[in-house]
């Protein structure tokens, strides 16, 4: 995950690579939080990742935490609803007292848009009294 920095002005986009930063996709254009470069962030074992503090412009420097949730699940059978067409991957992470372990399954889900559906209704013909 990629998240702010400067490119001429300051960014608060957000950006995720599943295929370790051979390509990115832009998650979110303008996330919650305000424009800054010049920040740090870590990523914890529960998949979230905390972004603090950075610069908003050359002499004026925030003093803020942001904690971005990750958008997994600790329920057994788990349910989600892809509300977009797309190709997407999927990852588990299993943990216990001695640590985790996971894996990443790349395009394993293709989500197609729904077909066009027609309705044929009866067609009566009757001949004028």
């Amino acid at each position: 995950v990629l998240m702010g920095g400067y490119d001429g002005s300051r960014r608060n986009d957000v950006w995720r690579s599943t295929d370790r930063g051979a390509t990115w996709t832009q998650m979110n254009g303008a996330a919650g939080w305000t424009a800054r470069d010049y920040h740090s962030s870590v990523a914890l074992a529960d998949g979230s990742i905390v972004l603090m503090g950075g610069r908003v412009s050359s002499w004026d420097y925030l003093n803020d935490v942001w904690r971005l949730e990750t958008a997994g699940s600790t329920e057994q059978h788990p349910v989600h609803v892809y509300s977009e067409p797309g190709t997407y991957s999927v990852a588990l992470q299993a943990y216990n007292g001695n640590g985790y372990s996971s894996i990443i399954k790349e395009a394993y889900i293709n989500v197609t848009p729904p077909g066009v559906m027609s309705i044929y209704l009866p067609l009566l013909v009757r001949q004028s009294p």
